[in-house]
């Protein structure tokens, strides 16, 4: 039995104890809305930087975009 709990130290991250912890629960940090929103914030910003395009061109192809995602993704994205 010694042995076990001796190669499972040396084998399992997650024995590191305080470290496994805190690495986890930086991860948690972001939720699936925050980084959805990231990417959305980051591909609109870029389509307005490429095409030049104006907020209200923006605004249309943002509601177009949200319109083709199933309805779940939808009701996250919008929750906030």
């Amino acid at each position: 039995m010694l042995l076990a709990v001796s190669k499972r130290d040396n084998e399992d991250d997650r024995t590191l104890g305080e470290l496994f912890y805190l690495m986890v629960s930086e991860v948690a940090d972001i939720t699936y809305h925050e980084s959805m929103m990231i990417i959305v914030e980051a591909m609109l910003a870029t389509v307005q930087e490429e095409f030049h395009i104006t907020d209200e061109q923006i605004e249309c192809f943002y509601n177009k975009f949200m319109s083709k995602l199933p309805e779940s993704m939808q009701r996250l994205l919008q929750a906030n």
